[in-house]
């Protein structure tokens, strides 16, 4: 017999330590990835006390089989497993009764989750459930103390995004990213949490980065949400100049460590990350389900 509970402070530090010894097997990990027990402790407790997100348990004959921390955002009808499906056996039965209790409690949402390649049964199920795969990309990383910064070019001047451009911004960045969840409005109406750089030609923007900072454990980390080019300019260089520009300034601001996914095709962003220091630490497929 199983049941599945939604948990509360009182039994999180049994469900995160089941959670986390299993983290630690690249076989069973999944996206986000977490650093230590005490950064996803941290993290289950916000969803815990959080009025949309949770947390929630999968018990077989009273033994805790199965966690799933989501990610709720009722006003964009968005879920995302924040940590995945974690079970130590039986991953298929587990993960097929939380998506069950998924669509039996909420309607008319997408749902999304992340897996390296290293995780064979989180991939084969996704696949087996005809999950939509709608993101492929190689997960880089760049240290502050490896960054390579690359003079820009005179007609490449990468500014910040000022209030004049956001009009300008908002055409620009939803034209080429219209599946992105940060669309300009999430983004403007956020903008205090974001850094966003341009390139600007004859007033028209043809280029832009957008990257989020904060805090891990004490850690200032970053993580490049995207990076657009106008068609007309690709093969130009200006993928070079935005990464170089806007992480000097990043950087300068005390963050230590960077994350980008870069979509596998995506070979001038590719080689514009290596040129200034950038790591491959891992591959991204996302997955979306709707419910």
């Amino acid at each position: 017999m199983f049941v599945i509970k939604e948990i509360g402070e009182e039994n999180l530090q049994d469900v995160v330590k089941f959670a986390w010894e299993l983290s630690k097997n690249k076989a069973k990990n999944s996206f986000p990835k977490f650093e230590s027990y005490e950064d996803m402790y941290d993290v289950f407790k916000k969803s815990v006390n959080d009025e949309n997100d949770k947390v929630l348990a999968f018990y077989e004959n009273g033994n805790l089989c199965g966690v799933l921390n989501l990610l709720i955002k009722p006003e964009d009808a968005y879920m995302q497993g924040n940590g995945g499906i974690y079970a130590k056996d039986n991953f298929s039965n587990v993960a097929t009764q939380f998506i069950d209790y998924i669509k039996n409690n909420y309607t008319d949402y997408e749902l999304f989750f992340g897996y390296s390649s290293d995780n064979d049964e989180g991939i084969n199920y996704m696949e087996k459930i005809k999950a939509e795969l709608v993101e492929a990309s190689y997960t880089m990383e760049l240290k502050n103390t490896y960054f390579i910064y690359t003079n820009q070019l005179k007609d490449n001047l990468v500014v910040k995004l000022i209030p004049d451009y956001y009009q300008e911004f908002s055409k620009f960045h939803d034209l080429y990213n219209p599946d992105m969840y940060w669309n300009s409005q999430r983004l403007l109406e956020k903008i205090n949490l974001f850094d966003i750089f341009v390139i600007i030609k004859e007033n028209k923007i043809v280029g832009s980065i957008v990257i989020s900072s904060y805090e891990i454990l004490g850690k200032k980390e970053a993580e490049i949400f995207a990076v657009t080019v106008d068609n007309k300019f690709q093969h130009g260089g200006l993928e070079l100049a935005l990464l170089s520009e806007s992480l000097r300034n990043i950087f300068d601001k005390g963050v230590e460590r960077v994350l980008y996914f870069i979509d596998k095709s995506a070979k001038d962003e590719l080689e514009a990350a290596y040129q200034i220091g950038f790591k491959q630490i891992d591959d991204y497929n996302c997955y979306r389900i709707k419910v």
